[in-house]
């Protein structure tokens, strides 16, 4: 499934362009697009993430980690959540280590995703509570 993160009238165009290219490969449709900037595209069929034109690198726990995020696009996603499904460990808020664990994993991340990752656009910290993937216009699923 690929799951673009953009702005409203982007994926109301990008979705209008899928539809006429039935039958051709959606992820090709929408990479070709010249004059709609794409941001962030991920392709879970795949594993593949896009920014922009430019496939990124994204894997192992930082993939697992922009999935979940991408699961819960646009709305906060609780330290305990991305502990538990990234990390497969029983979340401990009193932990050091896994706080610095998920904090190490999400500045990893944002170096590849992000365009100047000390002012991030994509991944927001929510002080105290966790994170958030900025998703304008996506629909929840």
């Amino acid at each position: 499934m690929i799951v673009p993160v953009l702005g409203k009238e982007q994926v109301l165009i990008s979705t209008a362009i899928i539809a006429e290219r039935i039958g051709n490969d959606p992820l090709s449709a929408v990479v070709r697009l010249k004059d709609i900037p794409l941001i962030l595209l991920i392709d879970r069929e795949n594993r593949e993430v896009r920014v922009g034109d430019k496939r990124i690198s994204v894997r192992g726990q930082s993939y697992e980690l922009l999935c979940e995020l991408e699961s819960h696009a646009g709305r906060l996603c609780a330290r305990r959540a991305l502990v538990e499904k990234v990390f497969g460990e029983t979340y401990d808020a009193a932990s050091e280590s896994q706080r610095t664990k998920l904090d190490a994993a999400i500045r990893r991340l944002r170096q590849k995703i992000e365009d100047d990752p000390d002012r991030p656009q994509y991944v927001l910290t929510e002080r105290g509570e966790g994170y958030r993937l900025m998703a304008e216009g996506l629909a929840a699923k």
